[in-house]
């Protein structure tokens, strides 16, 4: 199957994506209203929710476009390449969810622990996007209100797992 007919049935079946698919699929995050799918010896991730999936796509575009400077994006438009999306996403919810339980948003070194990705999905690092995200919303209002400064530090300390093997097999 090559590509262009692999995203024409991807977006006849996957309706309505998951904007946090990077995030989920590799591990780093749960959510409730998931659903994991399969396509062509692949997965993807859609949202199950119409409610909550508006709310996700507007904080991670809030999110990418707060660490764009950071990240050392000049194009407002472009898309960011998969590593600096995958610091948006990733470290922008771990962020997020790190302020709202009071601890350092900086303090990323979970995340790239493998044990606390894939042992167990209810111990992954971000427990659950939707949750995360109406939390966020009931403490500061709205979207556009929530703690960038910090969420950005999270971004900015976000540094992917490498993909060789730690035990050197």
């Amino acid at each position: 199957m090559n590509e262009d007919e692999y995203r024409s049935i991807y977006a006849d079946v996957n309706k309505q994506r998951c904007v946090f698919e990077k995030t989920m699929l590799l591990g780093f995050a749960g959510c409730e209203y998931s659903k994991k799918l399969l396509l062509a010896e692949r997965e993807a991730m859609a949202c199950t929710s119409k409610e909550a999936q508006p709310k996700c796509l507007s904080l991670l575009n809030t999110m990418r476009n707060n660490a764009r400077f950071s990240l050392q994006v000049t194009k407002a438009n472009e898309p960011l390449p998969h590593s600096k999306e995958l610091k948006v996403q990733a470290g922008g919810l771990f962020g997020l969810q790190q302020y709202l339980m009071q601890k350092d948003p900086a303090r990323v070194e979970q995340l790239s622990e493998d044990q606390f990705r894939f042992d167990n999905p209810y111990n992954q690092p971000i427990k659950n996007i939707h949750q995360t995200v109406a939390e966020a919303i009931k403490e500061f209002g709205e979207i556009k209100q929530f703690p960038y400064t910090e969420i950005v530090k999270a971004i900015l300390h976000f540094e992917r797992p490498s993909r060789r093997n730690k035990k050197g097999r």
